[in-house]
């Protein structure tokens, strides 16, 4: 009794010492809790199928960077479907062109497409909106009409993912007239792509001539 009325006096109450050893002791195991189920969700959220491995900031990667783009059924892409897609996108094209079919051939396009056409005002070829090659377009088809122009899709490379977009090289063997006095050359496309209402549209297009 005697030693409980000095320790009031101090102000120091023996339960009430106890009561904060307590709190404290609560209070570092709910820290414990807490740690320990962060460091399990980081656990899961980076090695569970839900981690999402975004391309490399340095330019157009491989295939292998597809993994943000999602199918048109809302399912995972590989690069096996991409590269089949892209091939039947610009077989299209190639095919529109020998079929002179000039509303087949603006549809393969975007509507803000740019795509290098041949300007006769200018006398160069131009990377045109897509409104001055629609204007071209009826007078081009019917040149190629007239000289017997026919396209035959050579080689579609591996596509290239930059950003959301589709980048693809492709060749074209270009052959005007027939028999002995036929002409040919090749030509080398590349084209920029993006995917819009379940199929890919060209957004960009240049040519070269393959020496």
């Amino acid at each position: 009794m005697h030693q409980v009325k000095s320790n009031r006096a101090m102000g120091r109450n023996p339960e009430e010492g106890r009561g904060r050893v307590m709190a404290l002791a609560a209070c570092l195991m709910a820290m414990c809790l807490a740690a320990a189920v962060l460091a399990g969700c980081a656990e899961k959220h980076a090695s569970g199928p839900d981690a999402i491995a975004e391309p490399g900031p340095s330019g157009p990667s491989g295939l292998s960077g597809l993994s943000g783009l999602s199918a048109p059924s809302g399912g995972p892409i590989n690069a096996r479907t991409i590269h089949q897609e892209v091939r039947q996108a610009i077989a299209a094209l190639v095919q529109a062109k020998n079929a002179r079919d000039v509303r087949g051939i603006l549809a393969c396009y975007d509507v803000e497409a740019r795509v290098m056409t041949w300007v006769p005002d200018q006398e160069r070829d131009v990377l045109a909106p897509l409104a001055v090659f629609r204007d071209l377009l009826p007078g081009k088809v019917q040149g190629w009409a007239e000289h017997d122009r026919r396209h035959e899709l050579l080689a579609v490379e591996e596509p290239t993912l930059h950003g959301r977009e589709i980048w693809c090289v492709y060749t074209v063997r270009i052959t005007e007239g027939q028999g002995e006095g036929a002409g040919q050359v090749q030509a080398r496309f590349t084209t920029r792509l993006v995917h819009q209402a379940g199929r890919w549209l060209v957004v960009e297009e240049r040519y070269s001539k393959v020496e």
